[in-house]
């Protein structure tokens, strides 16, 4: 049972943080806060499990903590050794950078800018982030060093701390073009210094030089393992001559599932699809016969694009937010509770499915699969509800975790075993959404049908 508490312990640690993100707390911020009670919980960082309430109040107090945070990284007693273990092992003083990650206070520059050539990767992935964020001129040379880290996670999180800095409206003309040099340097056919976002950051500094270079055939070429990244950060503005061409070339090894070319072809598939290119449909349809998973997904992918739907999960979220769940139509009841479905067994099996509150729709998540034409995966959900006994699972989260706790070894195997079955039918389950929100589209846009 060891794993399954370990398994608690992350769902724990997840559903707080997606909650912090989502302005959820476990606790309200005292009134009258003093200067003494900030610096004690931020002192809780040395803890070598941090207390979640200390990271909900630090959370809470919003940019009230910004000077304690600067206090703190000039505070020897943070510049300490890993604490914890395993996953979630830390440092203080990365815990520290870490919740200045969505201030960007220029004041934090000089104090962690040395930091990027620290001998702790993780450290340094921190510390990355927020000197991308924070985006002033100070942050160019630092960050260029960054980029070049021997850790592809490092220079990941670099690239993805300057898209913040754009997206928040920070950089100068100097940051954005001394970044777009250093990123650029990333997509070069050949280079050992790549990162997933490189592309599409190259977008966000300088679009129009960005499509320049990135079209250019000496990087739009399938010698370039960075080409899929291309593809999708260009989307609507790949050259469509010369992407055909490519996928015709790379079909036969993509569908024999061979990496690269199958992410070539699915990012193919998806950028044609935002162009509106006219064989599109014709396209997809015929990648949703192939036996590749990740081609299959992005051809049903493809659909919802040119049906201008794909963005649904974003105005569903809305929705949820604004009603009641009683008042979504019953499609969009649908598809929220198999959507959740779907994301959380693969993230983690049934049994976290049925642990975290996403287990509380089970229901409509069963009757979902029916309607959309899935009566295989009804069946693997209806048999992991018998698994509670005849009335199922509560929907209540903390009785139904409870009904978790009382599972028999035998139970818990049943529940991994079908796990795996489900694992089988998620594909189908991802397309046949994907074809019941098309069909259903009055239900998942307030926009008019597409031309």
């Amino acid at each position: 049972m060891d794993q399954l508490d370990g398994l608690r312990k992350y769902a724990d640690r997840l559903e707080r943080q997606m909650g912090r993100i989502a302005g959820f707390h476990t606790v309200e911020l005292p009134e009258n806060v003093t200067p003494d009670q900030i610096r004690q919980w931020i002192a809780g960082l040395k803890a070598p499990k941090v207390d979640p309430e200390t990271e909900d109040y630090i959370d809470l107090l919003g940019e009230r903590i910004v000077p304690y945070l600067i206090e703190a990284l000039r505070d020897p007693s943070f510049h300490t050794r890993k604490l914890g273990t395993g996953l979630f092992a830390d440092c203080p003083l990365e815990r520290v950078v870490e919740c200045l990650e969505r201030f960007a206070p220029p004041e934090a520059v000089p104090l962690i800018a040395p930091k990027v050539e620290h001998e702790d990767k993780d450290l340094r992935k921190a510390v990355a982030y927020v000197l991308g964020n924070i985006g002033t001129d100070e942050c160019i040379i630092p960050l260029s060093k960054a980029l070049r880290d021997p850790d592809e996670y490092v220079r990941d999180r670099a690239v993805r701390g300057i898209q913040s800095a754009i997206e928040h409206g920070r950089g100068s003309p100097a940051f954005r073009k001394a970044m777009f040099e250093g990123v650029a340097a990333m997509v070069v056919p050949g280079c050992s210094c790549n990162t997933e976002h490189a592309a599409e950051c190259l977008m966000q500094l300088d679009r129009q030089r960005a499509i320049s270079l990135l079209s250019n055939p000496d990087y739009f070429q399938t010698k370039n393992r960075e080409l899929h990244h291309i593809i999708e950060a260009l989307g609507k503005d790949a050259p469509t001559k010369r992407l055909l061409e490519i996928m015709e070339e790379v079909k036969p090894r993509a569908q024999a599932d061979e990496y690269l070319e199958d992410y070539v072809y699915a990012t193919g598939l998806v950028a044609l699809a935002k162009q509106k290119y006219f064989g599109i449909e014709a396209l997809c349809e015929d990648a949703l016969t192939w036996k590749v998973e990740r081609i299959v997904e992005a051809a049903a992918d493809g659909l919802l694009t040119r049906a201008d739907l794909m963005d649904y999960g974003y105005y569903l979220a809305r929705l949820h937010k604004e009603k009641e769940w009683d008042s979504l139509t019953k499609p969009q009841q649908y598809a929220i509770a198999v959507g959740d479905l779907y994301h959380d067994v693969q993230n983690g099996g049934l049994h976290q499915y049925y642990y975290n509150s996403f287990g509380n729709q089970v229901r409509a998540a069963l009757e979902g699969c029916k309607a959309m034409g899935v009566p295989e995966v009804a069946e693997i959900i209806h048999q992991s509800m018998a698994v509670f006994g005849k009335d199922g699972p509560s929907e209540d989260r903390g009785t139904r975790q409870e009904q978790l706790e009382s599972l028999s070894e035998r139970q818990v195997e049943e529940l991994d075993r079908l796990s795996k079955l489900f694992y089988e039918k998620d594909v189908q389950l991802y397309v046949e959404g994907a074809r019941y929100v098309i069909k259903n589209r009055a239900h998942f846009t307030d926009k008019s049908d597409p031309q």
